[in-house]
């Protein structure tokens, strides 16, 4: 062959002296001659037939034959290129750049043949409808060479859609060289066995099987393009053409049967070896068997309550880096069901002190398995579930995880997630809050005034509810403002929060104005007990007086204090009943003899009461 450099020294040559007459035969018998040498010959023939027809030609006569040196210049490139590159891809009309470039990346850079393109967003006039076609509205039909091909295309196709769009593609049927390698070692692993699995056959040095085949489907994340790349023989038995192909296509890509007559034989069926013996075929369905039952070939794929047993297991014995794997493998699995599984395990297990990781990661895999968003027909399983699971975690370690997070972690989120928080939410952190002070030793007034500054932000995001005719939110509201433990320590705010109450509506609810008894009565306040009984309940009236004497009075009793019977009945507190003209029902009868019963043992005293 002639180097770059004398070929140029030819062509000057040529330009300066003119055209050099090359014999005929020296052109056709040329034997390093390319294709356009052949050309040239036929050329040559043409030329020489047609000087024979004329007569013999002059010494002096010019020859029009080119050099074959020359005639490579004005040749078509196009008679250059592979069949690849020469091979035309009809682009559906419309078609974004991206797909164009998608597809001259996987012609022209990485060699795939045979490429289709499906246009997908006719789906929305009802020509055809299939699942794919709700996700995507382009899909590439590739042929690679091998697997290996199949693999580093998706490589590269996934490095150039971050360069070019900034997107990361999701790749099904990836299967790398090294789990290749790890399903042939496992095969080998009995000798006895290795043959009849055709471990004999090795692998390739790039870990993948001589005649390995491969399917890989990727979602470029660009325009809703799907790309799929498969071997010769694997796209060939798949046919994916046709299951993409609009109905009135899909005939041009059905499967034909090629009959059995025309099909060439096998030679290697005639020999009888290790491959197609029939007793190793047995003891392959044997070994096959064996590995799942002894006694008949079950379906052994693991169900939905295997899932949750292998789950269980995994969080009782607190290894959660398994069951992230388990929950990763369980699709089948509804949100809720783990949610609740998870929780069972929590209520299970101890969790430690002074593990701030512990709490951490199981927080963590609650939040994994939370679905976004949420379905509306069971949104109240998942966040009375969801509330449960926090309310654990914090009587588990209140110290790593405080009341305080339940505020951002349920109420706040429920909210902004466009849920209505109701009263009932707000009530269980009450009683959290409540248990939560009850467990502090020797706790001071401190104490107190935290857990109600928790409180007073949880009461912010219930700005829509009415609060003040809620008796059981008043009451638990009123008991948080006193320690239980030590009723001597009470917050300076619960006189304010009573004065509200009574300035709130005219009106109070029976079962309200009970709760604030109580609470004065907890603390032994007594003097602002009968005041508000006199004088802070509003509206009352000569036959509407709507206040719960009866109620009142078992509260007295129940003090068991002698003196403070004696005040109520000697002050003339009791006198209100026929003043007002109160309903005397029997409970209010009741209470009165055992009033008087405590007070006056003889029934003397109070003779004319």
């Amino acid at each position: 062959m002639l180097t770059p450099r004398v070929r140029l020294l030819l062509i000057r040559r040529l330009i300066t002296v003119g055209p050099i007459v090359t014999p005929l035969r020296h052109t056709i018998t040329r034997k390093y001659s390319t294709n356009g040498t052949k050309l040239l010959e036929d050329e040559a023939l043409k030329d020489n037939g047609a000087k024979n027809e004329k007569g013999p030609a002059t010494s002096n006569s010019p020859v029009d034959t080119k050099p074959w040196y020359l005639s490579m210049v004005d040749r078509d490139i196009s008679q250059n290129l592979s069949a690849v590159e020469n091979e035309y891809i009809n682009l559906p009309d419309e078609s974004p750049e991206s797909l164009l470039k998608i597809t001259k990346y996987l012609k022209g850079e990485m060699g795939l043949k045979d490429i289709l393109i499906f246009d997908l967003k006719e789906k929305k006039s009802g020509d055809y409808n299939t699942a794919v076609t709700k996700i995507s509205d382009f899909v590439i039909i590739a042929t690679a060479r091998s697997a290996k091909h199949c693999q580093s295309t998706f490589v590269q196709l996934n490095a150039m859609l971050k360069q070019t769009f900034k997107s990361v593609a999701y790749v099904e049927g990836n299967v790398n060289s090294k789990e290749e390698r790890k399903k042939f070692k496992r095969m080998a692993r009995k000798s006895n066995l290795g043959k009849s699995w055709g471990a004999n056959s090795g692998t390739t040095s790039t870990g993948f099987a001589k005649d390995s085949e491969a399917w890989f489907m990727i979602d470029c994340n660009v325009d809703k393009i799907f790309v799929n790349i498969l071997t010769e023989r694997r796209r060939g038995e798949l046919n994916l053409e046709e299951l993409y192909a609009p109905e009135s296509e899909r005939d041009k890509y059905q499967l034909r049967q090629k009959s059995t007559a025309t099909q060439p034989k096998d030679d290697n069926l005639l020999q009888v070896g290790e491959e197609n013996n029939v007793l190793s075929g047995l003891r392959r369905l044997a070994y096959q068997r064996r590995q799942y039952s002894t006694s008949s070939p079950i379906n052994t794929e693991p169900t939905k309550e295997h899932f949750k047993d292998f789950l269980k297991k995994a969080l009782n014995e607190k290894n959660f880096e398994e069951a992230h794997s388990i929950i990763k493998q369980s699709q089948e699995l509804e949100s809720l069901s783990l949610l609740q599984t998870i929780t069972d395990s929590l209520a299970n297990v101890n969790v430690t002190t002074d593990a701030i990781n512990e709490i951490d990661k199981w927080q963590d895999i609650f939040e994994y398995c939370w679905p976004l968003p949420l379905p509306m027909e069971t949104s109240f399983q998942y966040w009375s579930l969801r509330m449960k699971f926090l309310k654990m975690l914090n009587v588990a370690n209140p110290q790593l995880y405080p009341c305080s997070k339940i505020i951002d972690d349920y109420l706040i989120r429920k909210k902004t997630s466009g849920f209505y928080l109701s009263s009932d939410d707000l009530l269980q952190y009450l009683q959290l809050v409540k248990i939560n002070l009850n467990l502090i030793q020797g706790g001071n007034y401190w104490d107190l005034l935290k857990s109600n500054e928790n409180i007073v932000k949880a009461l912010k995001v219930f700005n829509e509810l009415n609060l003040a005719n809620d008796h059981i939110i008043v009451s638990m509201l009123l008991k948080l403002m006193v320690m239980e433990n030590n009723t001597s320590i009470k917050l300076h705010s619960l006189y304010e929060v009573i004065d509200f109450l009574c300035c709130q509506r005219d009106n109070l609810s029976s079962n309200v104005i009970v709760a604030v008894l109580e609470t004065l009565a907890s603390v032994k306040d007594w003097n602002k007990f009968f005041q508000f009984w006199e004088v802070g309940i509003k509206g009352v009236v000569p036959g509407q007086d709507y206040r719960p004497w009866s109620k009142f009075i078992r509260i007295i009793l129940n003090s068991n204090d002698i003196e403070l019977m004696q005040k109520l009945i000697e002050e003339g507190h009791l006198l209100w009943i026929k003043r007002n003209e109160v309903e005397i029902t029997n409970d209010l009868i009741e209470q009165l003899r055992k009033l008087f019963r405590r007070t006056d043992y003889d029934l003397k005293s109070y003779l004319d009461i």
